[in-house]
């Protein structure tokens, strides 16, 4: 006997002896590979390969194809057969193409091949990551790479898991709205002027950029207004604004003059031309050589809440012109830095006052209202009280000026004695009286008042008045 026609005899038997363990290994069923769980990722390690995969993503696309490639890539794929692939797609089955590139006059002809058959916008900044996108289900995935020799890396990642894709395509998205678009740029190109445009700014490190950038590519004037502090005030701000007036840019600032901004303004005062606003207003504006402008709206917090670059010459010229007739009806802010200064050592002085009477365990209450005699009310600059004690002090403190303006000052305080008589009043006046023609109308109103140059020599002497008649 055969060994063939042995075996045979075996099967049989066993058939025969064991039909229910035949019976139920039939049943088994044998797997088959399924497409739906092949690799979610691939790494495509050559050029051939790289190519195979983005040919394919472009024959099974069904409604759109994002490419974010580099003009060298888009050279390749116009002689790889690539161009006629994307170019079938869009022609037979009516797919959507948007390409993101660097649009140059030297590849112009070229992006303008791919612009029969595809929407191509210019992007300002060459990245190194290169994305084609099928949908929002299939992405491939290319990384800028060199080796050690200088050679660039073919190496790509492949996936078709829909929520990286649904991703990319999202952020492909957003940066293809916010470039420029293929026949903008082109007019740029051969106009050598710049594309014009307004952009919302949402994020504060990119506002501070744009202050700086602006102000960096100044050549002739720079205007700042209405509100430029403290967004203005910061050191990289200050010290551009220095180097252009230097170099022989007209810098000029309209702003309000009050004692938040005196720092700023002394500091740059013989450098850079200030004016005193002739309104209060929450807007920042920065224009530069009539050509681009930055424009703020502030609603009470150091962060503007709308921010809003443009170099439209309508938009740009509407604004000039604003802010040059609002500048020409501004007052000169020679004598207003003067006067600012008075009342910043006005202000040290009555600070200094407060916490040193506070420190004492007095109670002492800024820019008080005081109701008297038939209803009238008075503020004082401070009321000084004490428990322990009888007598209760209203101060006021003023800058000495003019000898008009004073006068003024020494007759609302007669007036404020004499109908709150309820109060122990010290009336102090700095810059002291130099001329001595204050000093002589008050001896004649029966007023006395403390005088100094120095805020904190008056603050302690206010300060002593109020224990020694307390």
């Amino acid at each position: 006997m055969s060994v063939i026609e042995k075996k045979k005899d075996e099967i049989s038997s066993a058939e025969s002896k064991y039909p229910l363990v035949i019976d139920q290994l039939s049943k088994f069923i044998i797997p088959k590979q399924d497409a739906s769980l092949s690799p979610k990722f691939n790494i495509l390690q050559s050029r051939e390969e790289i190519q195979l995969f983005a040919s394919r993503l472009v024959k099974s696309a069904e409604s759109r194809i994002m490419l974010n490639l580099s003009v060298q890539d888009l050279e390749a794929m116009y002689y790889n057969g690539m161009f006629d692939i994307l170019s079938e797609a869009r022609a037979l089955r009516g797919i959507t193409i948007e390409i993101l590139t660097e649009v140059e006059l030297a590849s112009l002809d070229l992006v303008q091949q791919y612009s029969r058959f595809a929407t191509i916008k210019h992007r300002l900044n060459p990245s190194k990551m290169k994305l084609i996108i099928k949908d929002d289900r299939e992405v491939i995935i290319t990384v800028a790479n060199s080796t050690d020799t200088g050679q660039q890396e073919d190496i790509a990642l492949w996936t078709n898991s829909k929520s990286f894709a649904s991703a990319m395509q999202a952020i492909t998205k957003n940066d293809f709205s916010e470039v420029l678009d293929l026949s903008a740029r082109i007019s740029s190109l051969r106009t050598g002027k710049p594309v014009e445009s307004i952009k919302m700014i949402t994020d504060e490190q990119e506002y501070l950029e744009a202050r700086l950038g602006i102000l960096a590519s100044a050549c002739q004037e720079v205007f700042i207004g209405f509100k430029p502090f403290p967004l203005f005030s910061s050191k990289q701000v200050l010290e551009t604004l220095k180097r252009l007036a230097e170099i022989g840019v007209k810098v000029r600032i309209l702003c309000e003059l009050n004692s938040n901004e005196i720092d700023v303004v002394k500091d740059l005062h013989h450098l850079i031309e200030f004016r005193k606003c002739a309104f209060t207003t929450n807007v920042q504006l920065l224009i530069v050589d009539e050509r681009e402008i930055l424009f703020s709206g502030i609603s009470g917090k150091l962060s503007p809440d709308v921010k809003v670059f443009s170099n439209s010459s309508t938009m740009v010229s509407f604004m000039h012109k604003i802010a040059s007739d609002i500048w020409s009806v501004s007052g000169e802010s020679d004598a207003g830095v003067s006067s600012l200064e008075k009342f910043h050592l006005v202000q040290q002085c009555l600070d200094d006052v407060k916490n040193k009477m506070e420190k004492l365990g007095w109670n002492v209450m800024s820019r008080f209202q005081v109701i008297e005699k038939l209803g009238q009310s008075y503020q004082f600059d401070l009321v000084v009280t004490n428990e322990s004690f009888k007598n209760k002090f209203a101060v006021t403190v003023f800058p000495y000026i003019e000898p008009h303006i004073s006068s003024t000052h020494i007759m609302s305080s007669k007036i404020k004695i004499i109908d709150c008589d309820s109060f122990e009043h010290i009336v102090g006046i700095i810059p002291g009286d130099e001329d001595g023609k204050i000093s002589e109308l008050s001896s004649a109103m029966g007023i006395q008042f403390l005088q100094s140059d120095s805020a904190i020599d008056l603050a302690g002497m206010i300060c002593e008045t109020i224990i020694t008649r307390k």
